[in-house]
């Protein structure tokens, strides 16, 4: 998972170049840092050593703390968010100080007998999870371990040197809308079921949901079984069609959508547990009429690159707004250790935004 919920780290500190009062606390092995009150960690009669390592738990980005902690007391009058138990907290974010981009919380470690997972515990922390909005969740439908959910895919931060300038990537712009998936997935029948969903839920194809209705106008199942049978696909598990839906009211960011006006733009093809070639997702665009997702660049992979387009004003047309980040996915479908081959790149416009709405 993207989200750091409270492991025990390594991290250097620097001076922060406009305040004596603060520094800038690097994860090792990592591309994460946060500003931090310089008395908590070095003495008033002590210099900066850019080379010693300190050692703390560090909370990332979208973690839930609660202030009733004597570690996150400090953070009382701004816990306007609530965890699945209802009790009041305080969502971490990305922030600026001083100038100084800031992403995450680190605390002195006093537990180094715990593990992880029990100071997690101890300290009552989650990852945060936005409200649903009505038109996203309800009409739940039965979902068979074959209609299988979108890859979580990491941040690059959390893995700087996975991709190597030997591999041969595609960077698309990764939309802020809500996850979709589209497909038909056997289960334990002669037939398969025509299904849809969003990341995590599978729902009612005939339902009100966004979801269902997406499915009806851009993906509706005669025409998929039309274009499994028009290419010979054959498939044992699943077909599926993975898209993120975007527009008006959906999130914060419209993309030049009017009132009542939502699209959908497709990203990968998955069948039987295998991501398919950009010939074969091009493919499902045409035949469906349904955009890709803009490919920004294919080729050597260059973080130099993927930084230039990471930033900057979202390519889709009519779109006035800052573009959420880009996705970085190795061609041809590439494993690295136990994962797929695909890293995301956020944003820091994007994460410092104004107005930012609570939604999947």
């Amino acid at each position: 998972m993207s989200t750091i919920l409270g492991n025990v780290v390594n991290f250097t500190i620097e001076k922060h170049p406009n305040a004596d009062a603060l520094s800038v606390a690097k994860i090792c092995d990592t591309e994460w840092q946060l500003i931090v009150k310089t008395s908590d960690w070095i003495p008033a009669d002590k210099s900066y050593n850019p080379e010693e390592i300190y050692t703390g738990v560090y909370f990332g980005v979208d973690v839930l703390v609660d202030p009733t902690i004597p570690q996150f007391s400090f953070l009382l009058d701004k816990a306007t968010k609530k965890f699945s138990d209802g009790r009041k907290g305080h969502r971490i974010k990305t922030i600026r100080l001083r100038g100084c981009l800031s992403q995450g919380l680190i605390i002195k470690n006093e537990w180094p007998g715990l593990t992880n997972e029990e100071i997690q515990v101890l300290l009552k922390v989650e990852r945060y999870e936005p409200p649903i909005d009505p038109s996203l969740g309800g009409e739940m439908d039965r979902e068979p371990g074959s209609f299988i959910r979108y890859t979580d895919i990491e941040n690059a931060k959390n893995h700087p040197n996975s991709f190597r300038e030997e591999y041969s990537v595609r960077v698309t712009e990764k939309l802020h809308g809500t996850n979709a998936r589209f497909g038909l997935a056997f289960d334990g029948k002669d037939i398969s079921d025509y299904k849809v969903g969003s990341h995590n839920k599978a729902k009612q194809p005939d339902g009100t949901t966004l979801y269902a209705e997406m499915g009806r106008i851009y993906f509706p199942e005669d025409k998929m079984r039309e274009f499994i049978a028009k290419e010979g696909i054959s498939f044992t598990e699943h077909f599926i069609i993975f898209g993120e839906i975007f527009g008006n009211k959906v999130q914060d960011l419209n993309y030049g959508c009017e009132t009542n006006v939502r699209k959908v733009r497709i990203f990968d093809v998955c069948v039987d547990h295998k991501y398919q070639s950009k010939e074969i997702i091009e493919k499902v665009s045409e035949f469906f009429g349904v955009e890709i997702v803009p490919v920004l660049y294919r080729g050597p992979f260059s973080k130099e690159i993927v930084m230039g387009l990471r930033d900057g004003k979202s390519t889709l047309p009519g779109a006035t707004h800052c573009r959420e980040g880009v996705v970085v996915t190795i061609e041809p479908e590439t494993r690295i250790g136990q994962h797929r081959g695909i890293l995301k790149f956020i944003s820091d416009e994007y994460l410092l935004r104004k107005g930012e709405k609570d939604g999947h």
